[in-house]
C-alpha cells in the first residue's frame, strides 16, 4: 500500500496507514491517489457485492459504482477511528447504502401495496425502524432465481436464528409472521406461562436481533 511521503516512514500498522490515506482523501482535492489506495484494499467486497446484489437498472459495474460512491462520500467522510477498524465501517455504510437503493427500487413497485401489510412496516411502539425485510434484499426476480433467492434467505435466517436465544427466536418468528406487538405478547405467554410477558420484551428482543444481524452483516458472514 503506497502512501503520501510525508510521515510515511513513521507509519507502523495497516490501520494507521489507512487512517493517513483516508485523512489525504479528505484533504486533497486534485489527487486522487489516496482514494484509489483505499479502493483497491476493499477492491474484492466491492467486486462482491456487484456480483451478489441485484437492483433493477443496475449492472454489476454500476453497482460497484454506487459502491465507491458509498465508500468516498459516506465511509471516508463520517469515519471516525473510535468507531472501531475503517474495513468493518466502510462494509457496513456500503451495504446500507446499497440496501437503502434496494428498498427505495422495491417500494416504487410495491406503491399499489402500500395499505397492506408486510415486513417493510415499522412495528415497533418507540419510533425506532425495526423492519428486518431491509435484511435481505428483494428484487422481484421469478423462476429459478426466485427459489435461490428464497434458498438464500433461508440460510441467512438459519444464521441469525443461532445467534439468539430460544425466546429471542421465538419473537423474531413470530415478528416475521407479521404479527403486531399485542399479538406476539399473547402467543409467547401461551409459550411460556411462567415468564412475564411484555411489549417492552417484545421490543428488546427485536433489538436484539437487529443487532445481532448487523454484526453477521458487518463480519460478511451472510455471505
Amino acid at each position: 500500500m503506497t502512501l503520501p511521503e510525508k510521515g510515511r516512514d513513521k507509519i507502523d500498522t495497516i490501520e494507521e496507514k489507512i487512517i493517513k490515506l483516508i485523512e489525504y482523501v479528505r484533504e486533497s482535492e486534485h489527487d486522487n491517489s489516496a482514494f484509489v489506495e483505499l479502493q483497491i484494499y476493499l477492491d474484492p467486497y466491492i467486486k462482491l457485492f456487484g456480483r451478489k446484489y441485484r437492483i433493477s437498472g443496475h449492472d454489476a459495474d454500476e453497482i460497484e459504482q454506487e459502491c465507491l460512491y458509498a465508500l468516498r462520500y459516506k465511509a471516508i467522510e463520517d469515519f471516525e477511528p473510535s468507531r472501531g477498524k475503517f474495513k468493518s465501517f466502510a462494509i457496513l455504510c456500503i451495504k446500507r447504502h446499497l440496501f437503502s437503493l434496494i428498498k427505495s427500487n422495491n417500494q416504487q413497485k410495491r406503491r399499489p401495496l402500500n395499505k397492506s401489510l408486510s415486513l417493510d412496516e415499522d412495528r415497533s411502539e418507540n419510533g425506532e425502524n425495526l423492519s428486518l425485510s431491509s435484511l435481505v434484499p428483494e428484487t422481484g426476480i421469478s423462476g429459478i432465481e426466485e427459489l435461490e433467492r428464497d434458498e438464500n434467505y433461508k440460510i441467512k435466517l438459519k444464521k441469525l436464528l443461532n445467534r439468539l436465544s430460544k425466546l429471542e427466536q421465538e419473537v423474531l418468528k413470530l415478528y416475521l409472521m407479521q404479527l403486531r406487538y399485542d399479538e406476539i405478547v399473547e402467543k409467547l405467554q401461551e409459550m411460556y406461562p411462567d415468564k412475564k410477558i411484555t411489549t417492552k420484551l417484545v421490543d428488546n428482543g427485536l433489538c436484539r436481533c437487529r443487532l445481532a444481524a448487523r454484526n453477521l452483516s458487518i463480519n460478511l458472514d451472510w455471505i
